[in-house]
């Protein structure tokens, strides 16, 4: 019996060296931990480029010679029909609508001042509900940032 208790007090010990061979009898050695990568600085969002600053109402009037016949048409457009077709209105809510080609030189004439009522698309471009449309000296629709 006392060889049976020999053979299994020696197994135990090689099953328990290696894990004391160089340790110092201790338990076996931790896996070292795998590097960690160096974290690299957030980058900033970016900011979105603002859109370019539009001119008032009064910069553009300043662009022709003080001695052109400015119009006094105020008008609210409410849609833009087929073939550029204005459909417009002397009354914000949009009564008694009527309708001039987008070349009419009663609307399209300077110093007209246009409210959009409605997002539309005119001489293709889009222009949002609330944008105020003048004419260049270019005859060309220009949208400004107030009528002051």
């Amino acid at each position: 019996m006392k060889r049976l208790e020999a053979v299994i007090a020696a197994a135990s010990v090689l099953a328990v060296a290696p894990w004391m061979i160089g340790c110092g009898g201790g338990a076996p050695p931790k896996p070292s931990p795998s590097p960690v990568a160096a974290r690299t600085p957030a980058q900033p969002t970016p900011k979105p480029t603002p859109p370019p600053k539009l001119p008032t109402y009064t910069e553009v009037l300043k662009t022709f010679p003080r001695d052109h016949k400015i119009c006094r048409t105020v008008v609210y457009l409410q849609d833009v029909a087929s073939s550029n077709i204005l459909v417009l209105s002397v009354d914000p809510k949009g009564s008694d609508p009527f309708q001039r080609g987008g070349k009419d030189p009663t609307i399209r004439c300077v110093g007209t001042q246009v409210m959009v009522t409605k997002d539309v698309t005119l001489d293709g471009k889009r222009y949002k509900r609330g944008a105020r449309l003048t004419v260049d000296k270019d005859k060309k629709w220009v949208e400004v940032s107030s009528w002051g």
